[in-house]
């Protein structure tokens, strides 16, 4: 496989992480034996210099393919605020009124949106699916809601973030970790779905100290 990788100490050992380096590892565990399995995206880079054979799409666990007839059609900036993404997702909407998935790039960017659609009649489960990101408390509450159409939240986890940052600071006194430059911090996230309220509230509870 090709793609972006993340590099980090893991006990004293220079580690590939993210992603990619996990799809890598999945396609590997699925290659037959004295055989070599890429992706395509691998295989656009070597086409003209190896001999490949297509073996069709293969369920990978943890990882999903595209649809083939998905399509981007815009990609706008709500600047990552409840009335400036409402704003843009309006705008989107005139423009392209067949959009039937919209990603947030945060919660008051998915809420913001939700607003918009809303507006225009829309924003149910029947006609759009919505995914936000941070799965605060609004979020989730209209992850819950049977006739909202936001039904995906990947979630931000503060503790999580909290302590990577403490960490960071500390390598960075210590000498560990180059102040002057740019290094990733891998922070694990989930996804959240409406399935099971009981574990929602959990997560709000430990998360973002939530008593709802």
């Amino acid at each position: 496989h090709t793609g972006p990788v993340v590099l980090d100490q893991v006990a004293g050992r220079t580690q590939a992480m993210g992603r990619t380096a996990n799809l890598a590892a999945r396609i590997e565990s699925a290659a037959p034996l004295n055989s070599v399995v890429i992706s395509t995206e691998t295989r656009r880079l070597v086409a003209g210099v190896f001999v490949t054979e297509d073996l069709g799409a293969r369920e990978l666990k943890g990882f999903t393919e595209e649809d083939p007839s998905a399509e981007v059609v815009a990609r706008v900036d709500g600047e990552c605020m409840r009335d400036a993404s409402l704003a843009a997702s309006e705008d989107l909407l005139l423009a392209h009124p067949e959009v039937n998935v919209i990603y947030g790039g945060n919660g008051d960017a998915a809420l913001g949106a939700l607003a918009a659609l809303q507006g225009a009649n829309r924003g149910t489960v029947d006609d759009v699916l919505l995914v936000s990101h941070d799965a605060s408390e609004p979020e989730l509450i209209e992850l819950v809601n049977p006739e909202s159409g936001l039904k995906l939240s990947v979630a931000n986890l503060p503790r999580e973030l909290a302590r990577a940052t403490i960490d960071t600071m500390i390598e960075v006194w210590e000498g560990k970790r180059p102040m002057a430059e740019d290094t990733d911090v891998p922070i694990p996230a989930e996804v959240l779905t409406p399935d099971d309220v009981q574990y929602l509230n959990q997560f709000l509870a430990e998360q973002y100290l939530s008593d709802t």
